[in-house]
């Protein structure tokens, strides 16, 4: 019993610990891919890097074109000396061409290592959504026409889900990429579960996230919303808003669930208010808990590389459960910067102690 007791106490303490309200991101590693966004390069994923989506070990990016020159995704390894020296593990796949200033808005890694595209062309298109598998051979295009802009896979079954600019409902797709069917409806732009309307007055969907539950965050404009999945998973319940929107039509309104074991869960989001170039990335990327509260980032750039040089606050974010580990695109310079998620003070001397303890009482 007094060991129960300790143990107790213990997870208790840890829970404690873990409601920290700042989180430190220490960076481990910087990848410069200006290569990727020379158009006569045979890796072109776009002029400028415009998503990221990290396994742990290698990173997916697509791109976006301020002409009409298109966009692409890549694959690279990055480098932990040299970040001019990532390793190219694909030439460029998923290439379209689109109108200026659109292309690839979102990537997501799913369950089996297949990747979806969340796609812009500025008007709708059957190509709004689309899948390939670990090694760039496409799996399906979406059929119906969207904006993609959020694109995740569902860890409560492992389908992507997508919003698109414009639509007000949440889209679901089996493995080749066609409509999935929950028994009652079909989750596209005609009978998707809706999201419309909300707080936020807003349909002009930017990003999408979502946490282990199956509950989604998204950006309405800059703005940052939550509904949580109904029990039976065919819906979602009235959207509630956790941060009120600061600007309209600015994009790059990127957001992401963040689940580290030595951590409270949060949402790490760009609040970017303007285009403007000169906005430095620790004045943008914010945090909160999954209720809206503000958490603090406390960013630690490598000493040998500096802190990132201004950009236009265009940030995307994807991080990696088993790493514990984040990875950032930064559109303006062309970079992605990876970090490790830093254990809140306390946090594993209070799981190394408790798991110590529950070793002698199972003895």
């Amino acid at each position: 019993m007094k060991t129960t007791t300790v143990v107790t106490a213990l997870a208790l303490g840890l829970a404690t610990a873990a409601e920290a309200t700042t989180i430190t991101l220490r960076e481990t590693m910087r990848s410069d891919v200006s290569a990727f966004a020379g158009p006569t390069s045979q890796w072109f994923i776009g002029r400028n890097l415009a998503s990221v989506a990290w396994n742990g070990t290698d990173a997916f990016i697509g791109g976006q074109s301020f002409d009409t020159s298109g966009s692409a995704i890549a694959k690279f390894r990055p480098n932990a000396v040299d970040q001019t020296a990532a390793a190219l593990l694909s030439g460029n796949f998923g290439f379209l061409t689109q109108a200026a200033t659109r292309g690839v808005q979102d990537l997501a890694l799913g369950p089996n290592g297949e990747l979806a595209v969340a796609w812009d062309n500025g008007a709708a298109s059957n190509n709004g959504f689309r899948q390939f598998d670990s090694n760039g051979a496409a799996m399906g295009a979406a059929t119906f026409g969207s904006r993609g802009n959020g694109a995740h896979y569902d860890p409560t079954d492992g389908r992507l889900t997508g919003i698109a600019l414009g639509s007000g409902r949440v889209y679901k797709f089996n493995s080749d990429t066609s409509t999935y069917n929950d028994g009652v409806k079909n989750w596209n732009a005609t009978t998707g579960p809706l999201i419309f309307p909300n707080p936020a007055n807003t349909s002009t969907n930017r990003d999408l996230t979502m946490d282990l539950s199956g509950n989604i965050y998204w950006r309405g404009q800059n703005s940052v919303l939550r509904a949580d999945r109904s029990a039976d998973g065919l819906s979602y319940g009235t959207p509630t808003l956790l941060k009120a929107n600061g600007i309209d039509n600015v994009n790059g309104q990127n957001i992401e669930f963040v689940n580290s074991p030595t951590n409270p869960d949060f949402l790490i989001y760009g609040d970017r208010l303007s285009v403007a170039n000169g906005q430095s990335l620790a004045s943008v990327v914010k945090a909160m808990d999954l209720n809206g509260g503000a958490i603090t980032l406390d960013f630690q750039f490598r000493a040998d590389y500096g802190d990132p040089a201004a950009g236009n606050g265009y940030y995307d974010f994807s991080y990696h459960a088993g790493t514990r580990s984040l990875a950032m695109s930064d559109f303006a310079n062309n970079k992605v910067y990876f970090f490790e998620v830093v254990p809140a003070p306390g946090a594993v001397a209070l799981l190394g102690l408790g798991a110590l303890l529950a070793g002698r009482r199972r003895r």
